[in-house]
């Protein structure tokens, strides 16, 4: 007899259990449930990252804001500039006033009252804007009236 015919006889009485062939179907089904859940996570992340850049762009209607990055006093700040046609309240080194809105450089040196605060109308023809300057503490505007400091 030849070890071939040997091994066969010792092992042709061994017979594999019907739970083998079980587990082998519940294995294969986690397989399959884990490849559903791993293409479930891939689509919600889509959906929330195509999600997030449409809501991104529409807190940006219209391109009226840019984010810059600016070195204030050695620090790195990041600055948002909103409605880029905004007027603009400069003080100048000789202690003039001036307001820059369109083409206009109007001098508001002499306008402020004795609580230091400046009203100002300013249009560049298709838009009235009501601008309230403080001294030296920031200005506001508004399209209807003058705000109150």
């Amino acid at each position: 007899m030849t070890n071939k015919e040997k091994y066969k006889g010792a092992f042709s009485v061994l017979h594999t259990s019907d739970d083998f062939d079980l587990e082998i179907k519940k294995m294969s089904l986690l397989k399959r449930k884990h490849k559903m859940n791993v293409a479930v996570a891939t689509i919600a992340a889509c959906v929330l990252f195509i999600g997030g850049t449409g809501t991104a762009y529409a807190k940006n209607i219209g391109d009226i804001q840019r984010t810059v990055q600016l070195w204030i006093h050695g620090d790195q700040t990041d600055a948002t500039l909103e409605y880029l046609n905004a007027p603009e309240v400069e003080y100048e080194e000789d202690g003039s006033v001036w307001v820059y809105y369109y083409d206009q450089k109007i001098e508001i040196t002499d306008k402020f009252d004795e609580d230091g605060v400046c009203y100002v109308k300013v249009s560049n023809g298709a838009k009235t804007l009501y601008m309230t300057i403080k001294y030296q503490n920031g200005w506001s505007t508004s399209p209807y009236k003058y705000l109150r400091p």
